[in-house]
């Protein structure tokens, strides 16, 4: 028997070869699988109406070779493109793609035919009632699956056989190259053209960094169970915008932000975060209970102290209903000059309240003083909420100013600033203690202006919430209403005392950003009302 034998060398020359060309067909295959996963995303982007906004590119060897695409719903994907195949005798991958059939779907293809069950069914591409092929090589072979690799089907030769070895035994013929999924990847201004293998091109459309007036998308506010009104507002494609703050009240609780969800399970969106419009926005209100309101101690005299309201004093005119503003920010403000007795919404500002004139607790329009003539009548006798008559009350001129100069240490818990975007005044109760990581400062700006507030200092929402539990009072700038015009909104505050200053006149608390008082005025001027209640 006549014994043939390679040379060693070239033994070991062919098992690198058959090496290399397993490893390159296994990633061939590897990225095939990926970029069918991929198409299958694509045709579900072109379903959904979705777009791309961001493509970032593969590279290989200084080459690029794929890319990683992000979309503005659906999840991101990577794909790659022009992968061949290896030489091998009569090896070959197969080519998948997709084909938009007569009746408006998409179903995948393989080598240019219908992808077909055993039934003859064409297979639908869909993530749902679709299926996704899965390829794989075993043995030298390619094979597919239609169901998740649990059974699998011949569909070709993935690698050609050596050449018999002899004293120097010939390779064997070059395989036709094996391509991917896609043959390119190009783009314009508008849109990504994916071109498969076939020549089918797929084109989606692209989020450009410039506004795109051709596609138009909305923000639409929803107060999920508060109440109140917001406008829709409407955007060019690839604007930048910010989160608007809510215009929503909610009785008994807190406006907590925005979310994609009603229940809060999507994303978050704070007021005044930035977003880049490329697509249909929906936010709905949060709300988190409101903390019970307990106010501090407060001394009015050397033997009197008291506890403040919640908020300022708010009267709806139609329904003769008595509120509290639901944070101590709150203030009406220019809405006041809408005062009438069949008005249908909350004022805040009001003419001094007495017994002699034809205008009862200051709700009126009227600059004639005798329509305000006679003896104070405090604003708390009427039910104030669920807050019964007498609850509460007005503090006196004497009050105003033992509170602001005379308590002990008053000069130290009084100041200005601006919270939560509102400018006003703040007192710190008897026993202040100052609550973990705030830091103020007492007193006055040297400025007079709207603006001299919130230079002088400011605190959040939250950082005011924490003042608020230590027992801290807000006095809005919520200025003042002659007639139906109102003024000086946020640029000062004034708030009635129970004391008259001659049958004309009624003294109360004044405030700028630069100092406090007390003064006198005509009782027809419509100003803030701020209640106590005695301890």
């Amino acid at each position: 028997m006549a014994l043939f034998c390679a040379c060693h060398n070239d033994i070991l020359d062919a098992l690198d070869n058959l090496d290399g060309r397993v490893t390159k067909l296994e990633q061939l295959c590897k990225e095939m699988n990926t970029n069918i996963q991929g198409l299958q995303a694509i045709v579900e982007v072109l379903q959904t109406q979705d777009y791309i906004i961001n493509m970032v590119n593969i590279e290989k060897d200084g080459d690029v070779v794929g890319y990683t695409i992000t979309f503005a719903k659906h999840e991101p994907i990577t794909i790659y493109h022009g992968a061949k195949g290896d030489d091998g005798k009569d090896g070959v991958a197969p080519v998948i793609g997709v084909k938009q059939h007569t009746d408006g779907n998409y179903y995948w293809t393989i080598n240019g035919e219908w992808l077909k069950d055993e039934d003859g069914n064409m297979q639908l591409v869909a993530a749902v009632m679709g299926i996704t092929p899965l390829l794989k090589i075993e043995d030298g072979n390619w094979y597919i699956s239609y169901d998740k690799g649990a059974s699998w089907m011949f569909i070709g030769i993935a690698q050609g056989s050596d050449g018999a070895t002899g004293d120097k035994g010939d390779k064997g013929e070059q395989g036709d190259p094996g391509e991917s999924v896609f043959s390119s990847v190009t783009e314009d201004a508008w849109y990504v053209y994916f071109t498969l293998i076939d020549g089918t091109v797929l084109q989606v459309k692209k989020i450009d960094e410039q506004p795109n007036s051709e596609f138009i998308y909305t923000i639409t506010y929803l107060p999920n169970g508060g109440q109140g009104a917001m406008p829709v507002d409407t955007f060019s494609c690839g604007v930048y915008t910010e989160v608007k703050y809510s215009s929503y009240t909610k009785e008994g609780y807190l406006f907590d932000g925005w979310n994609t969800e009603a229940d809060g399970s999507g994303y978050a969106y704070a007021p005044g975060t930035t977003i880049t419009v490329v697509k249909n926005f929906v936010f709905y209100a949060q709300w988190k209970e409101k903390p019970a309101f307990t106010g501090g101690e407060f001394a009015v005299s050397d033997s009197k102290k008291v506890t403040f309201s919640p908020g300022n004093l708010q009267y709806h005119p139609k329904n003769n209903k008595w509120r509290f503003a639901e944070k101590q920010t709150d203030y009406i403000g220019s809405d006041n000059q809408y005062l009438a007795a069949d008005y249908d919404g909350w004022i805040d500002l009001f003419g001094w309240s007495t017994d002699g004139g034809t205008v009862k607790f200051g709700v009126s329009t009227s600059e004639n003083n005798n329509d305000y003539s006679g003896s104070f009548v405090d604003w708390g006798t009427n039910q104030i909420g669920e807050d019964a008559p007498n609850t509460w009350r007005t503090l006196t001129m004497e009050e105003w100013q033992y509170l602001a100069n005379s308590r002990p240490d008053a000069s130290t818990k009084m100041g200005v600033a601006q919270v939560d975007g509102v400018n006003g005044l703040f007192f710190l109760p008897d026993n202040w203690e100052c609550p973990s990581g705030i830091t103020f400062k007492i007193g006055f700006s040297s400025n007079n202006s709207e603006e001299a507030y919130g230079l002088y200092q400011t605190f959040t929402a939250d950082e005011w919430m924490l003042m608020e539990a230590a027992g801290a009072i807000f006095l809005p700038a919520a200025g003042y209403r002659s007639s139906t015009f109102a003024s000086s909104v946020q640029y000062n505050g004034y708030y009635w005392s129970a004391t008259a200053d001659g049958s004309s006149d009624a003294y109360f608390l004044y405030f700028y950003s630069n100092q406090p008082g007390i003064d006198y005025a005509y009782r027809y001027y419509g100003l803030s009302v701020r209640l106590v209640k005695d301890l």
